[in-house]
């Protein structure tokens, strides 16, 4: 790749296009398909409001024009295992490595026992080389937003 690539923690600036490109390249992900469009894109969402203030993510973007997203990648150390929750590369800057350099960076600073993910999808499996991936999508519920609680619900029974 001749464009130089810097690795960046997320400014709140980014997080309209991080939160847009995961809701849009997981729409027709194996879990979401038959969901309708509604029903998808606000409880994804409401998902994604508290899970990425918790994460720690990552963005790779044009050395010089840090502005200029690559990718990305959202993930957080639950225990000692590190949870990958999504990555994400444009498409045009896909095949370069940038994935993987995303996920490594995160695992060198992590040195983490295990690796779980909770968006299955075979680019992170491929990008973990070597190690087995637990895919756990019951722990992007781990807190829930504010009025999901089940304790909420029996008590308006």
């Amino acid at each position: 790749m001749t464009l130089p690539v810097e690795l960046r923690r997320a400014r709140k600036s980014d997080i309209p296009f991080i939160t847009s490109s995961w809701l849009k390249s997981h729409r027709y992900g194996y879990s979401s398909q038959s969901v309708p469009n509604t029903v998808y894109y606000h409880q994804h969402h409401k998902i994604l409001e508290e899970v990425i203030p918790r994460s720690v993510v990552l963005v790779a973007c044009n050395h010089e024009d840090p502005d200029q997203i690559l990718g990305w990648m959202c993930a957080e150390v639950v225990d000692t295992a590190m949870v990958i929750h999504y990555v994400y590369v444009k498409k045009s800057f896909r095949k370069f490595g940038l994935a993987k350099r995303l996920v490594q960076t995160m695992a060198e600073v992590e040195d983490p026992p295990a690796f779980m993910c909770t968006h299955s999808n075979r680019e992170v499996r491929d990008i973990v080389e070597k190690k087995e991936i637990i895919y756990n999508p019951y722990l992007l519920f781990d807190k829930l937003p504010e009025g999901w609680s089940t304790d909420d619900q029996e008590d308006s029974q």
